[in-house]
Parts: C-alpha cells; structure tokens; sequence
C-alpha cells in the first residue's frame, strides 16, 4: 500500500496526549458510559459486557469524521462507518444479531478527517443475555 498523502496520527496507549484529535465513546447500548476518551485512555475498561446483541455505540469526535469500528472474532471480521454529524456526534448501529450471545469480539474504535487520525486503545465486547432464576 503507497500513501501519496501524509496524515498526523495520534495514537494513545494508556496516557493523556493534550495535542490530539479528539474521539470519545460516551455509550454503548446495554453497557452505558465506558469512559472511552482518546484524551484519557487510562480510565478505560479492557472489557465490555452487554446484554444487547446490536448494541448502538455513540460518542464525539470532530463534525464531518469518518467514524470506523472493527469488531472481530476468530475468523469473523465486521467493518461499520459513520460520518458525525455538523454538531460532531456519531452513532453507529450495529445490525440485529451482529454480536453473537457468548462470543467475544475485539474492538478498534477510529476516527479521521482529512490528515488527521485517532483511535483508542482496543477493547473486548460480549453480549450475553440475563439468565433469571
């Protein structure tokens, strides 16, 4: 792969970078606030359980970003985009049954706009339904 463009990329590992493009996941459905931030990735979870099989994930990043989540497992590999919107939200749906109740997938959560590009640290994601007993 030749790029002919270059890009500034900001990746963050577990540390606070105040010189960045901004990416936040503030929902996902079933879980809620997961405090996903590419400003403050410390405070992050590695995992995520919900009870939804289609979980919607919503969070802001600059207007007019191509939001991009990869979730993966084993063999299976699903790409979903969104552009955020002028107010710079996003939400991205995920088909019903995407996730499979039990499996484990991991997740990459980006965002760019021109040259510029973030993305947080991945993170794993289940869904499993609530047993009642």
């Amino acid at each position: 792969i030749q790029e002919t463009e270059s890009r500034k990329v900001s990746i963050q590992v577990k540390g606070m970078i105040l010189d960045s493009f901004p990416l936040t996941l503030s929902n996902i459905s079933g879980v809620g606030n997961p405090h996903l931030s590419s400003f403050i990735p410390f405070t992050m979870q590695n995992a995520y359980i919900t009870s939804n099989t289609h979980p919607p994930f919503t969070g802001i990043t600059y207007a007019g970003s191509t939001v991009t989540l990869n979730l993966t497992s084993g063999d299976i590999s699903k790409t979903y985009t969104v552009i955020a919107t002028p107010n710079s939200r996003y939400a991205l749906s995920l088909p019903k049954g995407d996730l499979q109740p039990g499996k484990t997938y991991m997740a990459e959560l980006s965002s760019q706009r021109g040259n510029l590009y973030t993305e947080v640290p991945g993170f794993t994601i289940r869904s499993e339904f609530a047993t009642v007993k």
